[in-house]
């Protein structure tokens, strides 16, 4: 019983530890589409900006440009505009992915947590079922991990921190 209850610790403590691998590397990914997206937005926002300066030159050729030139002119501005709303699109996916991806992040360090209080909670009961088994004669538990110090409470070398030790020499000289 006591031997089955720590195999289960045991096999929540691995998951747990997969769980936050997991959340971590789905964190790192998020960490990445927001990386993505500020960079859409700030294409977006220089593909807007060439825009209007595409636009701002073509309204200045209507002064002293032929019609053909204008044209020329108008036709760059629109594509310009056309840009801009391209990296306005692009923008908008990269924000939906990088709040997709944070959504997925936080849901995995929720199971992450998650795990370990289970892994938790399954190495509490491992321990009192130990601690119950060698109260009734049983064998006693194996030692995983030592949750207990062996010095004594006070005093020596296994009860405490012991004589207080000298310190370097003082320095000598002027």
């Amino acid at each position: 019983y006591v031997g089955q209850a720590r195999d289960l610790a045991d096999r929540a403590r691995r998951r747990a530890d997969q769980a936050q691998v997991r959340a971590d590397q789905v964190q790192e990914a998020a960490d990445q589409a927001q990386e993505r997206a500020e960079r859409a937005e700030e294409a977006a926002s220089m593909a807007d900006a060439a825009a209007d300066m595409a636009a701002e030159a073509a309204d200045l050729t209507e002064g002293w440009a032929d019609a053909e030139e204008q044209a020329r002119a108008h036709g760059v501005a629109a594509q310009a505009r056309a840009a801009a709303r391209e990296a306005q699109r692009r923008l908008d996916r990269a924000q939906q992915e990088a709040d997709r991806a944070q959504e997925a992040a936080e849901q995995a360090s929720e199971a992450a947590d998650h795990a370990e209080e289970l892994a938790c909670q399954a190495e509490d009961f491992a321990s009192e079922a130990g601690n119950g088994e060698e109260d009734a004669g049983g064998w006693p538990p194996r030692r995983g991990r030592r949750l207990h110090s062996r010095r004594a409470p006070s005093g020596g070398p296994w009860g405490g921190p012991g004589p207080e030790r000298p310190g370097p020499p003082e320095p000598t000289g002027p």
